[in-house]
């Protein structure tokens, strides 16, 4: 099975938010926007966050080599997402996702985003 050409939306998110956690955590801050600002600036904290985010990266990598199914976003999925987003009132990432699932006819996800419990026929599981 040939590792797509796409990214798929749902590791570009956890990328995206394993980079802003580990420097919140470097930071001692809950403010993700002083996260953001610092990440363009600091390059050492930079590279130390993406450490972090390679780290996991390669798990996820570990896991696709034994039979993980990442999907990729697919164009409808794009066009989907614009009136998934708008019906639930999410951002467009989250309304990605949800597209996704409804064309593979995935009923569930993993998540603490409570912006889904606004999404009608989905089953959300929250650590």
């Amino acid at each position: 099975m040939p590792w797509q050409s796409q990214q798929p939306a749902v590791l570009d998110e956890v990328g995206y938010i394993l980079s802003l956690l580990e420097g919140a955590k470097t930071l001692k801050t809950g403010e993700l926007k002083i996260v953001r600002k610092k990440l363009k600036e600091d390059q050492k904290l930079a590279v130390a966050c993406y450490e972090k985010v390679r780290e996991y990266m390669k798990y996820i990598f570990f896991l696709w080599e034994r039979g993980l199914d990442i999907q990729k976003v697919e164009p409808k999925d794009v066009l989907i997402a614009t009136m998934v987003g708008g019906e639930h009132r999410l951002l467009f990432k989250d309304s990605l996702h949800l597209s996704v699932m409804k064309r593979l006819k995935i009923k569930n996800i993993a998540t603490r985003d409570s912006d889904f419990e606004r999404a009608t026929n989905i089953i959300i599981w929250s650590p």
